[in-house]
């Protein structure tokens, strides 16, 4: 079943509407953002798409566990390939990023995990691959927390620049 809702505001250029059908299934087209798809699921949470350069295809998407406002978790195309590559994750629902998941090259595999572990708004681990053979090679963290990463441990030699090879 469809419906026309006709447009009645009186813009120039004639007559308007959107048609609504019984497929809409609790999507709205916009939700303030142009290119944005917004979904309200039947578990309770939302999910928000968007498409910035309106390919047709997602550059971000966003999960809201508890539809409370604060997005859990945003995966977003860095790049613009078309693959969703870096994921932003607040883990305790505070409206500040707690983890960030880095896939750099590609693979499917997230290569860089950051990490603000004491919730002062700061990065303070950062963990990576650098071979991507999906081991963690080097832990760079800020040993004191005044917001600078100042150690870094090297896992793989094999990564360590100053390592004889």
């Amino acid at each position: 079943m469809s419906e026309w809702v006709e447009d009645t505001s009186g813009h120039e250029g004639g007559e308007g509407g959107e048609l609504h059908t019984a497929d809409d299934h609790g999507q709205d087209d916009h939700s303030g953002y142009e290119g944005g798809i917004e979904s309200h699921n039947i578990d309770g949470s939302t999910t928000f798409s968007y498409d910035a350069d309106h390919d047709g295809v997602a550059d971000a998407v966003g999960y809201d566990h508890d539809s409370d406002g604060n997005f859990e978790r945003v995966d977003v195309d860095s790049n613009h390939d078309g693959r969703l590559d870096t994921t932003y994750v607040d883990a305790n629902d505070d409206g500040q990023i707690d983890a960030i998941l880095i896939d750099s090259n590609q693979d499917g595999h997230y290569d860089i995990a950051e990490f603000d572990r004491n919730h002062d708004g700061h990065i303070d681990t950062v963990l990576a691959d650098q071979n991507y053979d999906g081991k963690v090679d080097t832990i760079i963290t800020d040993s004191d927390y005044d917001g600078t990463l100042d150690t870094v441990h090297y896992t793989d030699p094999h990564v360590n620049p100053l390592a004889s090879h």
